[in-house]
């Protein structure tokens, strides 16, 4: 019984990555800040033709499309200033658990939402091949 305990432990253990959660997080936060820096990183991290979902016109009550941007289409996006930082930076960061931790899975949300201004836009990426790109965009700002 001793034996067959201290199997399920190690079998446990094994598939447990104790520094996997933060050595992605960190390794986003670095891939999103190259993102923003750098125009030829930035095409090269977009999964063309990109999702882009908006509202078809400037007025409140249209309504949403979604297009598809090809890499001939696409414009660089700058990001927001923090993002371009050169020291002194830091992220505001929440967290849904009390040990500070995220899922381990390989999609990340780069939502931007302003209080009572309208902002209102999403970057959605996917670790794919070893490599972090952006997949679909939203920008729903009214």
């Amino acid at each position: 019984m001793k034996i067959f305990t201290l199997f399920l432990l190690l079998a446990s253990l094994m598939g447990c990555d104790m520094t996997g959660n933060i050595r992605e997080t960190t390794e986003f936060r670095s891939f999103i800040r190259d993102f923003f820096k750098s125009g030829a990183y930035q095409v090269a991290h977009v999964k063309f033709p990109v999702e882009f979902v908006h509202y078809k016109t400037d007025e409140p009550d249209s309504a949403l499309v979604t297009t598809y941007v090809e890499k001939k289409d696409w414009e660089y996006f700058k990001g927001p200033d923090n993002y371009r930082c050169q020291s002194d930076c830091y992220d505001i960061i929440i967290y849904d658990n009390y040990q500070r931790k995220f899922k381990n899975n390989k999609k990340r949300v780069l939502s931007f939402e302003g209080v009572d201004n309208g902002i209102d836009t999403a970057l959605y990426f996917e670790f794919i091949n070893e490599q972090w790109y952006l997949i679909k965009y939203e920008q729903l700002d009214t």
